[in-house]
């Protein structure tokens, strides 16, 4: 398995199928190594880098987020965000906002979108 594959998925976003030709793996073949390496690295670092909060504890990650530069920053809408634009080779050729994704302990604005709430 080629390992460069994840790396080069990883680094530039490139899809499968464009790693399937540089690589002659199949497509699925490219799939799964991804997968896999990222599953590894996952099982590595999630203790590291997701500790176990509840919801108090997020709140609390939420303050000390906004409290920091990043987040001042974000809130006064000084980061400068790019505006909606066309993505490059999209077919369609709809404009699409740049966004930050967070959880319920952060504010929704024009930048920071949060998925649906887990209704479990």
């Amino acid at each position: 398995m080629n390992k460069y594959a994840v790396c080069r998925y990883r680094a530039t976003g490139n899809s499968f199928i464009s790693l399937h030709y540089e690589y002659l793996l199949g497509a699925t073949a490219v799939r799964e190594i991804v997968r896999d390496t990222c599953d590894a690295i996952w099982e590595c670092l999630k203790l590291a880098c997701m500790s176990a909060r509840d919801k108090n504890g997020w709140i609390r990650t939420a303050n000390e987020f906004y409290e920091r530069t990043f987040g001042k920053l974000l809130k006064s809408n000084k980061l400068n965000i790019p505006d909606t634009s066309v993505l490059p080779s999209y077919a369609e050729r709809l404009s699409m906002l740049f966004v930050l994704v967070g959880d319920e302990a952060f504010a929704l604005s024009e930048h920071v979108l949060r998925p649906y709430p887990d209704k479990g």
